[in-house]
């Protein structure tokens, strides 16, 4: 099946879906329904909470894994830069110039 005729039946779905929650929602009444729905949205808020924190944490291990450098063998192109585990400082920018604005007006910043 192309995009086009799954997307369609994706949201044909959807429509019946809800369609058929609405039917037996409004067959149980106003009293029982907001309890069906109150448990619905408790089950569902712990599904995708749980589902976001896995997906997190192995996001987490992924960058973890590409910012290790690669292991090197003894004295093959080893440097500082590459043997210390401190991150590298930012620049200073207490005295930076901006970029130039119209007819040449600069931004001056002043960090204190």
């Amino acid at each position: 099946m192309d995009r086009f005729w799954r997307g369609g039946l994706a949201a044909v779905s959807v429509v019946v879906a809800v369609s058929g929650v609405t039917v037996v929602l409004l067959g149980e009444g106003l009293d029982r329904a907001e309890k069906w729905v109150s448990i619905a949205g408790v089950v569902l808020s712990v599904i995708f909470g749980a589902a976001g924190a896995v997906l997190g944490f192995l996001h987490w291990r992924h960058s973890e894994a590409t910012r290790r450098p690669p292991a090197t063998g003894a004295g093959a192109g080893s440097s500082a830069a590459t043997s210390t585990a401190e991150p590298v400082p930012g620049p200073d920018l207490r005295h930076a110039r901006g970029v130039q604005v119209g007819n040449g007006n600069t931004q001056e910043n002043t960090f204190h």
